[in-house]
């Protein structure tokens, strides 16, 4: 046993999640084509019955309705979603308490030990938990158990849907060699280009590349992802909502002082989605802010204002900074930074929940922002971002261009291209 499991790593992972919720509310959908998203106008789930017919993630609602007519396309229940992912939540615990929320349709949980006062292998244990999921909540999670996050994530990606896979110490060569960079946690499609033309084409490639090569030539989430790839536990589980935290903060000096007021605001903006990327990371919500502008000549000029609701969404922020952008700017001052304070911060999961509509909109929002986070996390930081920050984001990358030697640097920023979000209703 201790060969085999130096740790135990649980990946869980629901299928077709949002779909998955609307047939355990509706059964009679068990089985049909289903596509969520009638409200955006795109899919933005589909059932594995829908993606054999072609519809795939962001075609618009018309297009599936004149090419799959059987189509059943139903609007978004974001609040649904959100207590059947608190349920899977509170159904692991059960089994560990150290459970990290990775997103809301999926989680980690470390049971390094838990076969001594469960009683049960570590492998009876993770399929325990997937059948306890299926039964309670009657939605099918696929599942991987590994010995770190890295190899449980390939793990429960292997056999979908419903999947049950285990990586264990002996076993992790061999499952390498079938996974394909691309599909290797942390590996965008840009970096998997990259990686094609280096020749390292497989999870397996990557893993024998030599540890000075790596260190030498990527970054170091990189260099993470290569030591779980062979056998160490690096990336620990992020179980707690930070509860110490009291403030976030996010400032950024410009390179040149400016007096023009739609650049200035943009750097603001900028900094208020950082700060609030950093909310949902940490899954905790604000409803106090300050934000401060600094001139040439170091004075600072403060905006105070406590927000109607707690939030993690940089519109509820800006849509009150623009209100009040007047009382800090003068077109008269060169500023030289700006920056936010998001404070009075509690756990995202202590929000109440209504079928109000200012609660169904957040609701809304919150998906919204996940796939966000999901994309940002794949593709690099800003890959999605609000039109309000687009001038300082391309002065930044500008400015960033070159900045280091190592091909896949942090400071060298990934993205699909300038593409922003502009108002998120």
């Amino acid at each position: 046993m201790p060969n085999s499991w130096p740790r135990a790593i649980v990946h869980i992972d629901g299928d077709c999640f949002f779909v998955a919720c609307e047939v355990a509310k509706n059964p009679k959908l068990k089985g049909r084509p289903v596509v969520v998203g009638a409200d955006r106008g795109i899919a933005c789930a589909m059932s594995y019955e829908a993606k054999a017919l072609g519809v795939t993630r962001g075609m618009p609602v018309g297009w599936i309705r004149k090419i799959c007519p059987s189509t059943i396309i139903l609007p978004e229940d974001p609040a649904s979603y959100t207590l059947y992912s608190r349920r899977m939540y509170e159904i692991v615990r059960r089994y560990t308490p150290e459970v990290e929320e990775y997103s809301i349709d999926e989680c980690f949980a470390d049971i390094t030990g838990m076969h001594r006062v469960l009683h049960k292998p570590y492998i009876e244990i993770a399929k325990e938990i997937q059948q306890t999921l299926k039964s309670e909540l009657g939605l099918d999670f696929s599942v991987g158990l590994s010995v770190n996050k890295v190899l449980a994530k390939i793990a429960s990606k292997k056999r979908k849907p419903n999947g049950f896979t285990v990586i264990d110490w002996p076993s992790i060569g061999d499952y390498l060699k079938t996974t394909s960079i691309q599909n290797l946690w942390g590996v965008g499609g840009q970096t998997a280009r990259q990686l094609y033309k280096l020749g390292i084409k497989t999870a397996s490639d990557f893993a024998t590349t030599a540890g000075t090569e790596i260190a030498k030539n990527f970054s170091k989430p990189y260099q993470e992802i290569w030591h779980e790839l062979q056998g160490k536990f690096i990336f620990l589980l992020n179980t707690k909502s930070q509860p110490n935290k009291t403030s976030i903060s996010k400032t950024k000096t410009f390179g040149t002082t400016s007096s023009d007021q739609h650049f200035v605001y943009s750097a603001l903006s900028a900094n208020i989605e950082g700060a609030c990327s950093k909310l949902r990371k940490s899954k905790l919500l604000t409803d106090k802010v300050s934000i401060f502008l600094k001139t040439q000549q170091f004075e600072y000029y403060h905006l105070d204002f406590v927000l109607p609701w707690p939030t993690a969404n940089p519109k509820d922020i800006l849509d009150i900074c623009h209100q009040r952008f007047a009382e800090v700017f003068s077109k008269d001052k060169k500023y030289r930074a700006t920056g936010v304070t998001l404070s009075g911060l509690k756990p995202a999961n202590t929000e109440t929940l209504n079928l109000f509509g200012e609660a169904i909109r957040k609701e809304n929002n919150k998906i919204i922002y996940h796939h966000i986070d999901l994309l940002d996390h794949r593709f690099g930081a800003n890959t999605i971002f609000l039109a309000s920050s687009l001038s300082a984001l391309k002065y930044q990358k500008i400015k960033d261009e070159g900045s280091s030697s190592k091909i896949f640097s942090l400071n060298k920023k990934r993205h699909l291209g300038l593409l922003s979000l502009g108002k998120v209703t």
